[in-house]
């Protein structure tokens, strides 16, 4: 008896989907290394560091997803971080003073929608809810932080913030109940 190991065949538009995945790469890390360069030599302000986040943000997002934690929830946490960093260095680096209340109402978007993404399938995300906690508990570092440097208006906001990310936790902890026990010793391996 004869064994005949046949593998499939690879489509051609499989391998020019993987070329086209090539060069957009090659573009990103040049233009990765030649905006450094011309913002080093031209002088001025880092906008280069803004240029290399955005360009983190594509490969990230979009050329380079991730192999373990690829849903939905954690997708956009993941563009929502990034989405913050990058407001951030452009608030610190290009145009200063309007990122505070700017960065407070994307995280609080953030956690709404996260928290949408939860509860309409919680069956099946409750085994995801780990990067929404990790978003609450930077949601309420930042909080505290806020409320200790800020003063007026930016500090109102980074209550209204806290309280948002805490209402959030409770709601997950009602509606899980003993699961949510159990998702987190599943996930930092406790017994």
């Amino acid at each position: 008896m004869k064994i005949r190991i046949t593998y499939p065949h690879i489509e051609k538009h499989i391998k020019r989907h993987k070329k086209v995945l090539n060069i957009i790469r090659l573009l990103i890390l040049l233009a990765a290394i030649i905006c450094p360069s011309v913002n080093i030599a031209a002088g001025g302000k880092a906008w280069s560091i803004v240029v290399l986040m955005s360009l983190y943000m594509v490969y990230t997002m979009a050329l380079s997803t991730d192999l373990v934690e690829y849903n939905r929830m954690s997708q956009f946490i993941k563009f929502v971080g990034c989405l913050c960093v990058l407001l951030t260095l452009i608030d610190s680096l290009l145009s200063p003073g309007w990122s505070i209340i700017t960065v407070s109402v994307i995280l609080c978007c953030g956690l709404s929608i996260s928290g949408i993404l939860l509860f309409t399938d919680l069956e099946k995300q409750k085994h995801n809810m780990f990067p929404m906690l990790l978003l609450i508990v930077i949601v309420i570092i930042r909080t505290i932080i806020g409320v200790c440097i800020y003063r007026g208006a930016n500090r109102i906001v980074s209550i209204i913030m806290g309280m948002f990310a805490l209402i959030l936790i409770v709601l997950c902890v009602i509606a899980l109940g003993g699961d949510f026990i159990r998702e987190l010793r599943c996930r930092f391996h406790i017994r």
